[in-house]
């Protein structure tokens, strides 16, 4: 008898103990990193480019540069293409720059304005997308369009003098002013435009920067 009592006793303790216990706790949820990606901040973050300030900037350089094509009209000193025709010419064999060209010498200088177009005297603006010229461009405050009207096909070369050239020259001119002055505003948003879409030509032509030949 003193034996089974013995064993009840002993039963009834592991029983006692098993409901102090209670149930076992579930593991800890460890959430996957996959599923749950942990969120941190863009290392390569920049911040936004104040377009204000661009626009103030690119304003004056506007404003500039439409001077610079004022002042060549009104010199009447206009290249004069190879022939046959009118053709574009950025520097003839007098050394007469286009007026584009002349408004780019202004920042880079002759010389270098000339060594940009690698030998391709007839190079059309209209044609130019990368590269320092295509950059120029976008921080002259002007668009591309209106650099392409300024930039009008010279006459051919010919014996006699150039009067009667010029004077049919700078009429166009008068006109190309007249249609940049004519769409100022609207025309000066579309340059702000293009160049935030550059945000590293913009910063640095924030910062003071402009593009060169090399």
């Amino acid at each position: 008898m003193r034996a089974l009592s013995s064993l009840l006793l002993a039963a009834s303790l592991a029983l006692t103990a098993c409901h102090a216990r209670g149930p076992a706790a579930p593991p800890a949820h460890h959430p996957d990193p996959i599923a749950t990606p942990i969120h941190r901040p863009d290392p390569i973050a920049r911040p936004a480019i104040d377009r204000a300030a661009l626009k103030a900037k690119l304003a004056a350089r506007r404003q500039a540069n439409f001077e610079r094509f004022i002042a060549y009209r009104e010199a009447r000193v206009y290249p004069l293409s190879p022939g046959p025709g009118r053709q574009h010419i950025w520097i003839d064999a007098s050394g007469r720059l286009c007026a584009a060209a002349t408004m780019i010498s202004a920042d880079w200088g002759k010389d270098a304005t000339v060594a940009a177009v690698e030998g391709n005297l007839a190079i059309r603006i209209a044609d130019l997308t990368s590269g320092a010229l295509a950059d120029w461009m976008l921080t002259s405050g002007m668009i591309q369009q209106e650099l392409v009207a300024i930039q009008v096909p010279g006459f051919e070369m010919r014996p006699e003098p150039q009067r009667p050239e010029v004077a049919i020259m700078y009429p166009l001119y008068v006109e190309v002013e007249r249609q940049i002055t004519s769409q100022w505003d609207a025309n000066l948003d579309l340059a702000v435009d293009r160049l935030m879409a550059k945000p590293a030509l913009a910063k640095a032509f924030l910062a003071g920067a402009l593009p060169t030949p090399a």
